[in-house]
């Protein structure tokens, strides 16, 4: 991976950190829908980004043990499915 792409992931990790509370490389479904709350107000989705990532079937497959590359690629979807409709 190269220096732009490993600090957009430390960016997004520390986020994720800050708020869940805890440095780790997973959560369960309650941390994850305080990160989507808080990553959604950064962004100024509107509650687009938060509602994608809670109501996400794959990411709520696993409730207690979701991993944080997994958030990554449900981003990606949602970044990929919002700039398509520009």
């Amino acid at each position: 991976m190269n220096r732009y792409f490993i600090s957009r992931f430390d960016s997004l990790h520390k986020i994720f950190i800050k708020s869940i509370g805890k440095d780790k490389k997973v959560c369960d479904i309650s941390e994850l829908k305080l990160f989507s709350r808080d990553l959604d107000q950064l962004l100024e989705c509107k509650n687009e980004l938060k509602n994608f990532l809670s109501n996400n079937k794959l990411l709520n497959k696993n409730k207690d043990e979701i991993r944080f590359n997994d958030i990554l690629d449900e981003l990606a979807k949602f970044i990929v499915i919002k700039t398509d409709k520009i």
